[in-house]
């Protein structure tokens, strides 16, 4: 329904004249009537005078209301703790900046309750109380999570999360956040001359854990996966895209301590970096100011495939000895040795990689498929490695077989056979010299012996050595000690003691290992069973 009220500029001052005579003349002879009309008259004026006071007051109390509501709503917001908004997967976010500085997921009735309590403690703002609330919680709403500049303590907190535990210096770990920012800010960085080309970042094997986790997490946060942004194998990019994530060589959980608590604060730091940087590419040509990490980062970029190639060749030596040759299956464990020092990815398929070494290197023969008057300082190595396995190791792929070596056992047993040798055959100043580490021997054992099972990078399954009956050790001293030690615990220290015994009584002989405790108890519990 229309209003019929009119306005100063419609309604002349005739019009009401004439009201006015019209109700005089109605009444003229009602001397009732006539008494209520000059009443009326006569407060008029006392009237308008209250109503236009009453409405002064009111627009005052409401400019007074809304200067006293934007304070509150400013106050609020800017102070801690701080709120924020994803509205892509409707989720509220705090932020304590003057308790732990760290930002996590909070519901929205606990937004609400400090910002009732807070108006609830000023009566100027009562009448307003649910208005001023709708008006606070719209503004939280406009206020999205990684627009937010987190607090300094938050910032060193991240980066000494990464650093050194997955990032050698600071400036490796701010390049991976940045690069994470421009993934979750949704930002396409071009390169190249023609700036017409995206950078591939690509990040070691062992990296996808930690990457996987946290992209499980942006997903459930933002919407956003990260996995698109990484690559962690190599497969026939353009050298000069190649961006060489230089992380350590380390498998972490992004669930586990210290991150599990803290992603948010990773993803917060990373769009952070983003926008402050420009984008990951800006920070490597502007910002880092770690030289060897802007090498690692370009070195593809810097070494084409035919320089790569050539490096490489310049570590196979020379041999005049005409019976010295490199096989094939030798050069790809050697192109491994190779990559592995230089930290980089296995930028070429087998069959491209033989073909550009034969181009490189052309004494191949094709009847022994071999590379010939060639030699390496890594050889040796290799030949006696060979020679240990199959003069002393044995695999059982049974599966319900007991018998397994850690790779640190292994290692020992190798240099315990190398000793025996050296009293049979004169070995060279070069081996002697030779750094034998569990890592070299995990690369020997996945080159040469794929098919055996390495768990956890330490556990060689089913693989058993005849220099040492590891399971009958355990066994031995089980019958020695059963009727003394009733723990498994017990058990291992009389073990132990009795292991350590045998090589102070024995010590020129061989050196009695110590198994695990892991493994003592599984034979103690297999034995005990019944």
């Amino acid at each position: 329904m229309q209003s019929t009220q009119t306005t100063p500029s419609t309604q002349s001052l005739d019009d009401l004249l004439s009201v006015v005579k019209e109700l005089h003349a109605k009444y003229a002879d009602d001397v009732f009537m006539w008494g209520k009309l000059v009443a009326h008259i006569a407060q008029l004026p006392a009237v308008m005078d209250a109503a236009n006071q009453a409405r002064d007051d009111k627009e005052q109390r409401r400019q007074t209301l809304i200067t006293a509501s934007d304070e509150f709503i400013e106050q609020f917001l800017n102070e801690s703790p701080h709120y924020y908004y994803n509205p892509n997967v409707e989720l509220f976010f705090v932020y304590d900046a003057d308790a732990e500085c760290n930002y996590s997921v909070i519901n929205e009735d606990d937004i609400l309750h400090p910002i009732l309590t807070k108006i609830s403690c000023n009566r100027e703002l009562m009448p307003w109380k649910y208005k001023i609330k709708n008006q606070v919680l719209r503004r939280i709403k406009d206020r999205s999570l990684l627009t937010s500049i987190p607090e300094s303590q938050t910032i060193q907190r991240t980066l000494n999360m990464l650093c050194p535990t997955l990032f050698r210096t600071r400036d490796c770990a701010k390049y991976f956040l940045t690069v994470i920012g421009d993934a979750i800010l949704k930002k396409t960085v071009y390169i190249g001359d023609k700036g017409d080309k995206e950078p591939i970042y690509i990040a070691a094997p062992k990296a996808r854990q930690f990457v996987k986790g946290l992209s499980q997490e942006c997903v459930t946060l933002f919407g956003t996966s990260l996995l698109p942004a990484f690559k962690f194998k190599f497969y026939e990019y353009a050298f000069s895209e190649c961006r060489l994530m230089d992380m350590n060589d380390v498998a972490m959980d992004a669930f586990s301590a210290p991150f599990k608590h803290r992603l948010i604060d990773i993803f917060c730091v990373a769009a952070h970096y983003s926008q402050r940087y420009e984008n990951a590419e800006a920070f490597l040509s502007k910002q880092c100011k770690d030289t060897a990490m802007h090498q690692r980062v370009l070195y593809l970029t810097h070494c084409p495939e035919d320089e790569l190639i050539a490096k490489f060749a310049a570590t196979c030596e020379p041999s005049p000895q005409s019976n010295m040759s490199v096989s094939w299956k030798n050069m790809q464990y050697l192109w491994k040795v190779f990559i592995d020092e230089e930290r980089i990815p296995n930028v070429f398929f087998a069959q491209a990689l033989k073909a550009r070494l034969v181009q490189q290197l052309p004494t191949y023969s094709e009847t022994t498929d071999a590379f010939l008057q060639l030699t390496s300082k890594h050889l040796p190595l290799v030949t006696r490695f060979k020679d240990f396995w199959t003069q002393t190791i044995t695999v059982n792929p049974h599966p319900h077989d007991e018998c397994e070596l850690e790779i640190d056992e292994f290692t020992a047993l190798f240099k315990q056979h190398q000793q025996q040798q050296q009293h049979q055959v004169q070995i060279t100043p070069q081996l002697q010299s030779h750094n034998h580490t569990d890592a070299a021997f995990l690369g020997l054992i996945r080159h040469f012996y794929p098919d055996v099972a390495i768990e956890n990078d330490k556990y060689l399954m089913h693989v058993g050595c005849s220099l040492w009956d590891k399971r009958g050790d355990v066994l031995a001293a089980l019958q020695d000690c059963a009727a003394a030690h009733t723990t498994s615990y017990k058990a291992y220290e009389f073990y132990c003691q009795h292991q350590r015994l045998k090589n102070k009584n024995n010590a020129g002989g061989p050196h009695h290992l110590i198994v695990s405790k892991k493994y003592f108890e599984k034979i103690y519990n297999a034995e005990n069973e019944f």
